[in-house]
């Protein structure tokens, strides 16, 4: 990049930030940044950090606010969203599902250096900068698939560039309701591969599982779960499951009939909510 391109970048940056501040820093703000400047002809994202562990955290300005990014750090970290600070063990094995720009997986190496995290997002731009978060880091796996029941591959859906932040694996049937709802800006698509997590944890030779975090969109927490039995019976991970209503309450038998009890926890939002389940001793 030329130094003028550069310059122009900065100033861009400069001015996505103050607009940002302008609109509002609160999560009730979550609008795309596109939706506060002109369209821009051939330039498809922007590059932004901030700091998280000492380290830099990488993030498409063009699709999530910086307040968004800041807000989910916030939230993630600080709050201790997915109960890690409940694991005891120094070296944990955590499946980070529906990873996105990798927040939760580099709380994870930032708060725990020995453990290891499988990042799992099947959305291209959003695995391009996950797989940049993770990096530097020996012992974060980004891994470019969508988590199921089973393997195979499925369409992947979602909305055009400023449209939102993260995608969405559909049925055709899911797609025609979200395109009846959302009209045309979702129409996105590509074919993603999709792994079940024994499938994964079998041919990776894992010997423990100290966390599965699942957040995903397309309704399909409950397949995750089915795809996850053996690794759940065999190593007691904590679970934390961003769910849809519609799905509570296979997901709450699921697990208490396994002998999990479901934790309290800070979640006031939007669906999908989050449920906190620990095996119980």
């Amino acid at each position: 990049m030329h130094t003028i391109e550069k310059i122009i970048m900065l100033v861009l940056s400069r001015f996505l930030r103050i607009a940002d501040k302008l609109i509002g820093t609160t999560e009730n703000s979550r609008a795309s940044i596109l939706d506060t400047i002109p369209y821009i002809k051939d330039l498809s994202h922007l590059e932004g950090a901030v700091d998280l562990y000492g380290n830099p955290f990488y993030f498409d300005m063009f699709k999530c606010r910086y307040a968004t990014v800041t807000w989910l750090i916030q939230t993630i970290a600080k709050q201790d969203y997915y109960l890690l600070n409940n694991i005891e063990d120094s070296s944990p094995v955590i499946l980070d599902v529906g990873a996105h720009i990798g927040t939760f997986s580099r709380h994870v190496l930032g708060k725990k250096p020995n453990a290891t995290v499988y990042a799992f997002e099947p959305d291209t731009d959003s695995f391009s900068i996950l797989e940049k978060n993770l990096s530097r880091f020996e012992k974060g796996v980004a891994i470019h698939k969508g988590v199921l029941d089973k393997k195979g591959s499925l369409d992947f859906y979602k909305p055009f560039a400023g449209q939102g932040w993260c995608g969405m694996p559909a049925t055709g049937k899911q797609f025609l309701e979200m395109q009846e709802s959302e009209g045309d800006s979702f129409s996105v698509r590509h074919k993603t591969e999709l792994i079940d997590i024994d499938s994964f944890c079998d041919e990776n030779n894992i010997k423990k599982v100290s966390l599965i975090k699942i957040h995903v969109g397309g309704k399909t927490e409950h397949r995750i779960l089915l795809g996850a039995e053996k690794t759940i019976n065999k190593y007691s991970p904590q679970m934390g499951i961003e769910a849809f209503p519609e799905n509570m309450l296979v997901i709450h038998k699921f697990l208490t009939d396994k002998g999990y009890k479901e934790m309290p926890n800070l979640d006031k939002g939007d669906p999908p909510f989050l449920r906190l389940y620990i095996p119980q001793k």
